[in-house]
């Protein structure tokens, strides 16, 4: 690759991880939106309006969306691992719906203030089970680069397609390869250039170390 492509390489490995979880952190807005949507439309057509039927078909058609916003989004999962998921944050709107369209209401068409509403904890417990669900899917993979590889924007990140390697690496064989053309192109030289070009081969090293450790500490911060 060219020098820019190396430097590009170099210096990813320090904010990719950032990147990558904007990602994800997208990925879950949309997701969250959806169910706002959900929520909102029991409130407006159930609640207010006193018409289930329309409530459950709009909730019915957004958690079509976050099921098929899941498939899109995951990667790393099977078609039904990630409908499973999908389907524990699809039940809490279903359940909600259900319970408030079954609500006792007064002579005006009001909802008992009173009302039970036995089926509510469970809309709470599904919900958290959900959202620890998506945390791990969303938790950074075993190799050096630590990434939500589960994601499919993840997977698109690096242009290079070298995400989980050491770009320092390139850097390395570049050196080494002008090194050794170096050597052949000047087969006499006195000790005085010997010495020249020790001193510059420890100075690349010490770059190449300094580069290294700004690299792990990079991944580091973002582990």
């Amino acid at each position: 690759p060219e020098r820019h492509v190396q430097l590009f390489r170099l210096l990813q490995a320090k904010w990719q991880c950032y990147d990558a979880y904007c990602r994800v952190c997208m990925s879950l807005g949309v997701n969250q939106m959806l169910q706002v949507l959900s929520y909102y439309a029991i409130a407006h057509t159930v609640v207010e309006n006193q018409s289930p039927s329309t409530g459950l078909a709009l909730v019915f058609g957004f958690q079509c969306c976050t099921v098929a916003i899941g498939v899109f989004d995951l990667a790393g999962l099977k078609r039904r691992e990630i409908i499973a998921v999908q389907l524990v944050g699809v039940l809490p709107c279903i359940l909600t719906a259900i319970g408030i369209a079954h609500g006792t209401r007064n002579k005006r068409g009001e909802l008992d203030p009173n009302e039970p509403y036995s089926l509510s904890p469970l809309s709470f417990l599904l919900t958290v089970c959900w959202l620890e669900l998506w945390l791990l899917i969303s938790s950074p993979s075993e190799d050096r680069s630590r990434l939500p590889r589960r994601f499919r924007q993840v997977l698109f990140l690096d242009v290079f397609q070298d995400a989980s390697n050491d770009p320092t690496d390139v850097l390395e064989e570049d050196q080494g390869l002008g090194n050794i053309g170096s050597s052949l192109s000047h087969p006499g030289v006195d000790d005085a250039t010997d010495i020249a070009e020790e001193e510059a081969a420890a100075a690349a090293i010490a770059r190449e170390a300094l580069q290294r450790a700004a690299v792990r500490l990079g991944l580091a911060q973002c582990a």
